[in-house]
């Protein structure tokens, strides 16, 4: 009988693009800092998963344009390959010492190490080159508006319970590793005060093994939390929240398991006050984990911007409106109509709505995927101004329809200049002219820019 063949033992699966561990490092000179913040550069190498030298493209963390650096190669990436800073050798003008003592292993900012005037030039440049492939190269493009550090009002963390202790921070730069953080320097003060007893009280209530993300938010009267836990919470737990809010700045605890869902409402555990935030004026109890925007300065900044983007309206349609950021401001002056898929959201809206002064100007929602259920165009022709404020995937399909229904003014809102540009070219297509663009930097030290953009149809005014 013949012998029996073994089976060759199966390697350890490598993640798809990750280079082999052996890749040399190499020396590269920074040409540019590309959108993400890291510095790019070119150079003809030979990798550890190459036949023979080739060109290739080198994305480096943490350097400016002129620095020359020893990276290591982990993974191809959008047509290039992403490294590891190993050494920097010729620090050019324009680098700054960073003022995070986590920075380089959070990945929650990637130019800290850029002076104040590069920084705001480098975003001003990416936010011209998307406008660029968009078509409007010529639009005018108005000063960014910059806030400081310390004006970050709501922070998205992770925590896990390990043997040794509690981790609470943010993912790792480039990997999913927790790095503890023991202070933010973009959060607010109370934000940073609040993460000494959650700590205590995260480590009191997780099993060893367990992790939970956490949503909080700085509201104008103290702090509102939101956990997401698979772990459910007993007895012991809640008298360790109640104890937890009433012990500082916290106004409401709530819990939600994972998958319940953003639509679900979540359960509040305790609430010591109501929390409350403030829009045109008027206040509102958002819901657990709601979105706002990420600092008041950045708030107000865009608030102003749509509200003259859309001067001169008379019935105007807020799509993706939350829980009524702008809703709120355009309600002051006339009819607004809000839509959202997010349930508690435009809740919260509507019971802000009953309790507004007799006499003020009609406002009504309707809850309404907008991603896969956009407004139609004869549904938009009630409207003669349009504000569309979508998440960072953007609205193409929502914005061929307001394309296609024609109404005078729009105010777009991004998050993301990329969507942003691809939405655009929709507009300009069926006649609109940008009128300007307003870069609103909200998320100081990172990629992300938010931005507001009036288009107009018709003649120039």
């Amino acid at each position: 009988m013949p012998a029996r063949r073994r089976r060759p033992s199966k390697a350890t699966p490598r993640a798809p693009d990750r280079l082999p561990r052996n890749s040399a490092p190499v020396p590269l000179t920074i040409e540019h800092v590309g959108g993400r913040g890291d510095g790019v550069a070119t150079a003809k190498v030979q990798l550890a998963d190459q036949w023979a030298p080739r060109d290739e493209l080198f994305f480096v963390p943490f350097t400016l344009a002129g620095e020359q650096v020893l990276a290591r190669p982990r993974q191809r990436r959008g047509g290039g390959v992403a490294t590891d800073l190993l050494e920097l050798s010729a620090p050019t003008i324009g680098r700054q010492t960073p003022p995070c003592a986590h920075f380089m292993a959070c990945g929650g900012c990637q130019t800290q190490h850029m002076a104040p005037a590069l920084y705001r030039a480098w975003k001003s440049a990416q936010l011209a080159q998307h406008l660029a492939r968009a078509d409007l190269a010529a639009a005018p493009l108005r000063p960014l508006v910059t806030v400081a550090p310390g004006g970050r009002r709501r922070l998205v963390m992770h925590a896990r319970r390990l043997a040794a202790g509690l981790v609470l921070g943010f993912h790792e730069h480039g990997a999913a590793r927790i790095v503890d953080v023991t202070a933010c320097p973009v959060a607010t003060d109370r934000l940073q005060a609040t993460l000494v007893p959650l700590r205590r009280f995260l480590f009191d209530i997780l099993p060893s093994g367990t992790s939970a993300r956490l949503w909080l938010t700085d509201c104008d009267n103290g702090v509102d939390l939101l956990i997401e836990c698979a772990q459910t919470l007993d007895r012991a737990g809640r008298e360790a929240a109640a104890e937890l809010a009433t012990g500082g700045t916290l106004l409401r605890l709530s819990w939600r398991h994972p998958e319940d869902g953003p639509n679900l409402a979540a359960e509040t555990v305790i609430e010591t006050r109501a929390p409350v935030v403030t829009f045109a004026g008027i206040p509102q109890t958002p819901p657990p984990g709601g979105f706002l925007q990420a600092t008041q300065e950045g708030q107000a900044a865009i608030i102003a911007a749509v509200v003259e983007a859309l001067a001169g309206r008379t019935n105007t349609l807020d799509l993706f409106a939350g829980c009524g950021t702008l809703t709120l401001p355009l309600a002051a002056e006339g009819p607004v109509h809000a839509v959202d898929g997010d349930g508690p959201a435009l809740a919260a809206l509507r019971r802000t709505a009953r309790l507004r002064a007799p006499g003020a100007a009609a406002l009504t929602t309707a809850c309404r995927d907008l991603q896969t259920d956009p407004l139609t165009a004869s549904e938009l022709a009630a409207y003669d101004s349009v504000v569309v404020d979508p998440p960072r995937a953007g609205a193409r399909a929502q914005t061929a329809e307001i394309a296609a229904a024609g109404p005078p003014r729009v105010a777009l809102v991004s998050c993301n200049p990329a969507t942003f540009a691809r939405d655009a070219r929709l507009l300009l297509a069926a006649g609109y002219r940008c009128a300007w663009v307003q870069p609103i930097d909200q998320f100081l030290w990172s990629p992300h820019l938010e931005l507001v953009a009036a288009f107009h149809l018709g003649a120039p005014r």
